[in-house]
C-alpha cells in the first residue's frame, strides 16, 4: 500500500494548483492498477498506449508534459533500460543521417541503411563495440567549459556532441516531473493485457544531476534509425528516434533518490 504520509511529504514539494493534479493522477492510478488492462494494440509502444488510454489521454506526440501539462508518464513492462527523452546530436545538423550513412548496414530486401546501437561512456581503452565490432564508438567527454557531451567513433574526425543547453531545455520543460509507471504483461487466450502495479512519482533534478548519470554508465545513448529488420514495414524506412536511456538498475526507489530530489513509490 502506498504510505500516505509519505504522499502528503511528496505533495509538500508542489503548489496548491499541482498539487491537485498530482492527486487526481494518483487517484487514476490507484483505479488502473486493481485490475489487468486489456491492451489496446500489440506495437511496441502498447504498455504506454494502453495506460495513456485508461488515463484518457491522446496518444500523441506532446512538447509539453502528458498528463496536465505536469506529469510526464513513462511505462515499461519488462526491466530493460528506461527511455527518458529523444535527442538528436546538435552538431554536425545532419550527424544523425551522417552516421547511419557511413556505418549502417541494410540487407537486399531494404531500400536505405538501418543504424542501431546502445552507447555509454568509454574511458581512453574501451569502446562500444557496434555490428561486432566493425564500428566502435563511446560518450567520450563531459566538457563543463563547452557545455558539451561529445559521441566519437574510432578514426572518425569528425567531432559529435550534445548541448548542455539543449538537453536542460528537455529536462524543464518536459521531465521535472515523471511517472514512472511498471506494469506486468499478461497473455492468455490470444488477448494481451497489463497489470499495472506499481509506479515511482519523482521530481527536481538538474543538467548536473543528467551529466553524473552519463559519466558514471548509469545511461546510455541509443540510436535506433532506418528500415525494420522483418514484418510488413520491412522496406519502410522507420526512425524510432535516438534517446537517452536509464539503466533498469537505476529503477529502484533507493536509487532513483540519488538522482531526483522528490521520490514516492504508489503500489
Amino acid at each position: 500500500m502506498s504510505n500516505p504520509d509519505q504522499i502528503e511529504s511528496f505533495l509538500a514539494n508542489y503548489d496548491q494548483n499541482q498539487q491537485i493534479i498530482i492527486k487526481k493522477f494518483i487517484s487514476k492510478f490507484d483505479r488502473i492498477k486493481q485490475k489487468p488492462i486489456d491492451a489496446i494494440n500489440r506495437g511496441p509502444h502498447a504498455v504506454g498506449d494502453t495506460f495513456e488510454h485508461e488515463l484518457g489521454l491522446k496518444m500523441s506526440p506532446k512538447k509539453t508534459p502528458d498528463f496536465e501539462r505536469l506529469i510526464e508518464i513513462k511505462s515499461r513492462a519488462s526491466k530493460s533500460a528506461l527511455t527518458l527523452f529523444t535527442k538528436y546530436l546538435d552538431d554536425p545538423k545532419t550527424a544523425h543521417d551522417d552516421i547511419r550513412e557511413n556505418y549502417g548496414e541494410k540487407n537486399d530486401t531494404q531500400t536505405k541503411k538501418r543504424f542501431y546501437a546502445s552507447i555509454s561512456m568509454g574511458t581512453e581503452n574501451k569502446w562500444n563495440k557496434v555490428y561486432k565490432g566493425k564500428v566502435l564508438m563511446r560518450l567520450e567527454k563531459v566538457d563543463f567549459d563547452e557545455k558539451k557531451i561529445f559521441l566519437t567513433i574510432k578514426d572518425d574526425p569528425q567531432k559529435f556532441y550534445f548541448s548542455f543547453n539543449k538537453i536542460e531545455e528537455i529536462l524543464h520543460r518536459k521531465l521535472q516531473l515523471i511517472a514512472i509507471v511498471n506494469a506486468k504483461k499478461i497473455e492468455k487466450n490470444n488477448e494481451l493485457l497489463f497489470q499495472y502495479f506499481e509506479c515511482f512519482l519523482v521530481g527536481g533534478w538538474n543538467i548536473e544531476k543528467f551529466v553524473e548519470l552519463v559519466n558514471n554508465r548509469k545511461m546510455q545513448y541509443d540510436f535506433k534509425t532506418g528500415n525494420n529488420q522483418s514484418g510488413k514495414g520491412i522496406k519502410d524506412e522507420h526512425d524510432h528516434g535516438p534517446g537517452f536511456r536509464l539503466y533498469n538498475s537505476m529503477i529502484k526507489e533507493n536509487k532513483l533518490k540519488e538522482i531526483f530530489q522528490y521520490v514516492v513509490k504508489l503500489d
